[in-house]
């Protein structure tokens, strides 16, 4: 039982490893109560893998009067839940199905978090899930989970973002960017709620508690972008400390795509074949009209088999440099490249793709040995925008295009960076 607080949103109560291994191998379960007194939360997840979790819809004072008897109580409670847990896993179900919504069902905060999750956002990637559930997640408890939705002020989201502002020795201070992405999550939550019908037709949620929620964001946001110099130095020291490292700085620098596409490849991605790429790439843009020209040296498969969004779309674009070509052959070479394998795994679990977390461990470490500072407010993001600034000179259309934006303006708005070099020209031609 750990009884510490944990920074961050950090269980004030909790069993953790409940499991039942001989049954159910690599399932671990724990019970949480996020705030004193709250409504216990039972996570799950399977090993190397992000957790999930659902509310129990009790407290810990309803699972006895002692410590021991509490305890006891949270793992027999959770032992029942593994066969349902592993079926839904089975049927490939990331979260528990939410029961029919009651008549006059009293809609607290942790009950919208828990309805959200299940019904309210099925639509979306199921990465999106969890970052937007883990937001509301936290501000439900700092709120009280058993607070009533209706009751919801300004004054509550005042003191929310005056937390987030000053969070105290346990927490960690964040940017405005930060505050205003939690108070969408919120108004995506309560608009849904408003939207949601209950068993008896009535709508979950009367009217929406804070209809003029103003969510501010950063005015000078910090948007650091990686230089030709960084890049060569990095690339120097790559090797020394994982052997891809090199080939995903490369892909960075190359493609301009964010680093969840580079993560996200397989070797089935990878067309060294140029009629294979150029048939491809046709199949999924025949407006663009690409030619098998434009593949002379393959091409790479990006986002293969994920639902299109604003930020990610399945697309073929193909490799500019002798110099990658190379880099892919020797990671090939050294590597289980079968199809389905990833192009980077893992390394502790080949059947997984490569953590960001890990992938950030030795970018801070290849910084060290290169003598570099940390980049703040960015670890790869600041190769997308140097890509976007090193294009800024091709025509728009087509620079989002290769770049894998679907846009132009939020590549200018966002990525592309005025610099010196073209600001002196502008003053030399006036």
């Amino acid at each position: 039982m750990n009884k510490k607080r944990r920074r961050h949103g950090g269980s004030a109560w909790s069993v953790t490893h409940i499991r039942r291994w001989s049954e159910y191998p690599g399932l671990t379960l724990r019970v949480a109560e996020l705030k004193p007194a709250g409504t216990l939360q039972l996570f799950w997840k399977r090993t190397g893998q992000l957790q999930k979790s659902r509310s129990l819809q009790r407290t810990r004072a309803d699972l006895g009067a002692t410590p021991k008897e509490q305890r006891e109580a949270a793992i027999s409670i959770a032992r029942e839940f593994f066969p349902e847990i592993a079926k839904l896993e089975a049927d490939g179900k990331a979260p528990l199905p939410a029961a029919v919504v009651k008549a006059d069902e009293v809609l607290t905060l942790g009950r919208l978090v828990d309805l959200y999750e299940q019904r309210g956002s099925l639509q979306a990637e199921e990465s999106y899930r969890r970052e937007q559930t883990k937001k509301l997640r936290v501000m439900a408890a700092f709120l009280g989970p058993e607070k009533l939705v209706a009751s919801l002020s300004e004054s509550d989201v005042n003191a929310w973002i005056n937390h987030r502002r000053h969070p105290g020795e346990e927490g960690r201070k964040v940017r405005q960017n930060t505050i205003a992405g939690d108070l969408h999550a919120l108004n995506i939550a309560l608009n849904f709620a408003y939207k949601e019908k209950c068993a008896d037709g009535s709508r979950l949620l009367k009217e929406h508690p804070l209809p003029d929620l103003v969510i501010e964001k950063e005015k000078n946001p910090r948007r650091p972008i990686a230089d030709p110099d960084r890049y060569a130095k990095l690339k120097k020291v790559a090797r020394g400390v994982s052997p891809v490292l090199d080939l995903v700085l490369d892909l960075l620098w190359e493609s301009g795509h964010r680093i969840g596409a580079i993560l996200g490849l397989r070797w089935q991605n990878i067309l060294f074949e140029p009629t294979e790429a150029a048939t491809l790439a046709r199949e999924l843009e025949s407006e663009v009209g690409w030619t098998q020209a434009e593949f002379a040296l393959g091409g790479i498969h990006y986002y293969e088999g994920r639902r299109a969004n604003n930020k990610s779309y399945p697309h073929v674009r193909p490799i500019l440099t002798p110099e990658t070509c190379e880099a892919l052959e020797r990671v090939r070479k050294k590597s289980a490249a079968i199809a389905g394998a990833w192009l980077f795994a893992d390394p502790r679990d080949a059947s997984q793709p490569l953590k960001r977390w890990v992938l950030h461990r030795w970018l801070r470490e290849a910084e060290r040995k290169a003598k570099l500072p940390h980049l703040k407010g960015g670890a790869f993001h600041p190769f997308r925008r140097a890509w976007a600034t090193r294009w800024k000179d091709r025509p728009d259309v087509d620079a989002a295009l290769m770049g894998g934006w679907k846009d132009v303006e939020t590549k200018n708005r966002s990525y592309t960076k005025s610099d010196v070099q073209a600001r002196l020209a502008f003053i030399k031609a006036g």
